[in-house]
């Protein structure tokens, strides 16, 4: 997906998530929703900018923001942890 940039250069952030299914959650459901999920990251994902992504806590940061979406469109319980396995900025 395409990233801002203050200078308007074109930027592109590649991205590998797996959702690890909480304690009320299962793989078919997280599955079933997965739609709804991507629709929810994709707005936050395209508002980051190249330099949100700098440095060791911005992994961290990313991937707080991906769970509490997660939560959100799938309830309580339901996701445990969000792996990510790529993130990659051009």
């Amino acid at each position: 997906m395409n990233l801002r940039s203050a200078d308007g250069a074109a930027r592109f952030l590649k991205i590998h998530f797996v959702l690890v299914p909480g304690p009320a959650g299962s793989v078919d459901k997280l599955q079933e929703k997965l739609p709804l999920v991507i629709d929810a990251y994709q707005p936050f994902l395209r508002e980051l900018r190249p330099e949100d992504l700098n440095g060791s806590g911005a992994v961290y940061r990313v991937k707080e923001e991906l769970l509490i979406r997660a939560t959100q469109i799938l309830g309580h319980d339901q996701v445990k942890d969000v792996l990510i396995q790529d993130l990659v900025q051009q």
